[in-house]
């Protein structure tokens, strides 16, 4: 299995499009980090899980000023997604 630094931007955070270079470096678990808990990461992790991808969601890595990031991130754990800290 190999390991490897992928770095996307908003605009890229749809996996779909991207599905080819995660496949390019053997991967099958994306970590999954950013700014906005709710809105992008929230996005791509699900987005990345419909793609076949196993998901870490890594809280210590994520920010988030909405109260309601709990029950965001339980929709994103019912759907397979481990969370780490």
């Amino acid at each position: 299995m190999s390991k490897a630094l992928i770095v996307m931007d908003m605009r890229e955070a749809c996996v779909g499009k991207n599905r080819a270079g995660l496949f390019k470096y053997n991967l099958n678990t994306v970590e999954i980090v950013g700014i906005n808990g709710v809105g992008c990461v929230a996005l791509t992790a699900l987005d990345t899980i419909r793609n076949g991808f196993k998901v870490i969601v890594n809280t210590k890595a994520i920010g988030t000023m909405f109260e309601k990031a709990e029950i965001t991130f339980s929709d994103i754990k019912e759907k397979g997604a481990t969370f780490v800290n």
